[in-house]
């Protein structure tokens, strides 16, 4: 509903749907609902919503502790969303050894028991965990950035991380 532009329509959905039911998926959405509804709208009620939505997100953590697939996701796309623009003063950035642990779980999912459209997301949240640890790994000028840089790539040829390489290692002159 946010690409539609009825973001209130949606949060009003969202809230009324809560009161029913306390599924961990709908509070997490709504956390992203109201911080993006909030962003252009003045620094205090987008701070307000920040602090909202880490309180959704942590109610929602603690919801889905039983449900392995719902909190890697919902892990998953908090540590990306603070990488953005859902952590201004970035006071709860992922950590590295917290983004290695989820990286690892989703590596350890087999997906030979999984429809195809779960073998499709499988594969997404694996490369989006892979993503949000490189992103770390560079922003802490690590080492193991490059490995898995060259990790993501295979798993995903036609990323943008591919793209770049290609595009840099045509406009680099060889030398003869």
């Amino acid at each position: 509903m946010y690409y539609l532009g009825r973001l209130d329509e949606a949060i009003g959905k969202l809230e009324t749907r809560l009161l029913s039911c306390g599924d961990p998926l709908l509070k997490f959405r709504l956390g992203q609902s109201l911080v993006l509804r909030a962003k252009n709208r003045g620094i205090r009620e987008f701070f307000n919503a920040v602090i909202r939505r880490q309180q959704l997100t942590t109610e929602a953590l603690q919801g889905a502790k039983n449900q392995p697939s719902v909190r890697r996701w919902i892990t998953l796309t908090q540590a990306l969303d603070d990488q953005s623009i859902y952590d201004p003063l970035q006071l709860n950035q992922p950590t590295i050894p917290v983004l290695e642990a989820l990286y690892e779980e989703y590596q350890s999912i087999s997906s030979k028991q999984l429809s195809p459209l779960g073998r499709m997301n499988l594969a997404g949240g694996k490369i989006l965990a892979a993503c949000a640890l490189y992103r770390e790994y560079c922003r802490q000028q690590d080492p193991k950035a490059l490995q898995l840089r060259r990790k993501i790539m295979q798993m995903d040829p036609q990323s943008l991380l591919a793209a770049r390489s290609r595009v840099k290692s045509r406009s680099v002159p060889e030398s003869h």
